[in-house]
């Protein structure tokens, strides 16, 4: 990260900020995962205004190695737990907005759901081979919906839309991939330490970060 006339450059977000703002709200998090989309969520909710350059194009970080994936996923996995955690007044405080009553729940549903993914396959796979529940079976056709489901038909049409028919043929390998990216996401979520000696919530809450009128800064 770098200053340069007043400007303020960070890796992961492929944002640049006046320094001004970053200073405003106390700089940037250390110890936690997604430190930039926190510093850029609690401008936004500050009222900073935010622009974005269609035009620009940037080269995503693509592992090398399975430990080098592990290594991504966990630390991007982490983040939203991170930063629901370190912005939760957003989410349990009275301001309604969209990142807080919207965005963030839909992120940690969203993370839940995927977590379970590898734990619903799994309890399928034994209820149907072993048959537990004689008056309920389990049908096969169940456990593979679940690990399709809507991003394999998605994934078709997107194929086909984007002009790149062959695509479908690599359906399996991305099927995989989730799966392996759910178990990363279960990994992530078990793997985070709790500190015993956490925030009381409900001063947290009277410490809500959005005031009460807009702060504009052009």
């Amino acid at each position: 990260m770098g200053a340069v006339n007043g400007v303020v450059g960070i890796p992961g977000m492929f944002v640049v900020y006046r320094t001004h703002h970053p200073r405003y709200l106390g700089g940037f998090v250390e110890g936690m995962n997604g430190e930039d989309t926190d510093i850029s969520l609690r401008i936004g909710e500050l009222g900073f205004h935010s622009v974005v350059d269609p035009k620009l194009r940037y080269v995503s970080e693509v592992p090398s190695s399975y430990s080098h994936m592990r290594e991504q996923r966990m630390r991007w996995f982490r983040s939203i737990y991170h930063i629901s955690s370190r912005c939760r007044d957003l989410i349990y405080g009275g301001g309604k907005t969209l990142r807080g009553k919207v965005i963030l729940p839909y992120m940690l549903i969203n993370s839940a759901r995927r977590a379970m993914l590898v734990p619903l396959i799994i309890f399928g796979s034994l209820e149907w081979g072993l048959g537990f529940n004689a008056m309920s079976p389990i049908v096969w056709q169940s456990i593979v919906a679940v690990t399709t489901g809507a991003p394999a038909i998605m994934a078709v049409v997107a194929s086909l839309l984007n002009g790149v028919p062959k695509g479908i043929f690599a359906l399996p390998e991305y099927l995989m991939f989730r799966v392996l990216r759910a178990y990363f996401t279960l990994e992530s979520m078990l793997s985070i330490l709790i500190d015993v000696r956490a925030e009381d919530l409900e001063r947290v809450i009277r410490l809500d970060i959005v005031p009460d009128k807009p702060i504009r800064v052009a």
